[in-house]
């Protein structure tokens, strides 16, 4: 996938983001840098189909991935977002806090793949993802069980 130009990796994005029925989308090894993450940040906040994100071994810096992560939070639609082995190996604690309160924001993820170094980080967003799936068997109870009350 090294041998993909940006500019065509750009048109991807850019035909991703205009189509309402993409579900998957992986840009794992492709080389992109924060200018095609900058892309894949809009798409995140303009299509509600996404559901699967992974650009896991690529160039793109902790802040960035940041960002990218928080882009989810407008559709509430993505439920896997792989990122890991960037260029940047290490987060910071200040960009693991940020990325860690914006998981625990979002009701949609139920996996996420990036290396946290900060205990605290990781345990509260194994709990987040939790709530998640807890409140999705949830709702496919109710939806099966017409007696069930709503919580």
């Amino acid at each position: 996938m090294k041998r993909v130009s940006k500019e065509k990796i750009r048109q991807l994005i850019d035909a991703a983001s205009n189509s309402k029925h993409i579900e998957s989308l992986s840009l794992s090894n492709t080389a992109i840098a924060d200018t095609e993450a900058r892309c894949i940040e809009k798409m995140l906040e303009n299509s509600p189909s996404l559901k699967v994100l992974n650009v896991e071994s690529n160039f793109i810096t902790p802040e960035m991935l940041a960002r990218l992560l928080k882009a989810t939070l407008k559709t509430q639609s993505v439920i896997e977002f792989h990122a890991e082995n960037q260029r940047q190996g290490v987060l910071g604690i200040q960009i693991e806090m940020d990325m860690m309160m914006t998981i625990e924001e979002n009701e949609s993820l139920l996996r996420v793949g990036v290396a946290f170094q900060s205990m605290e980080a990781r345990h509260r967003v194994s709990e987040a993802l939790e709530r998640n799936y807890e409140r999705l068997r949830v709702r496919r109870r109710e939806n099966n069980d017409p007696t069930a009350t709503s919580k």
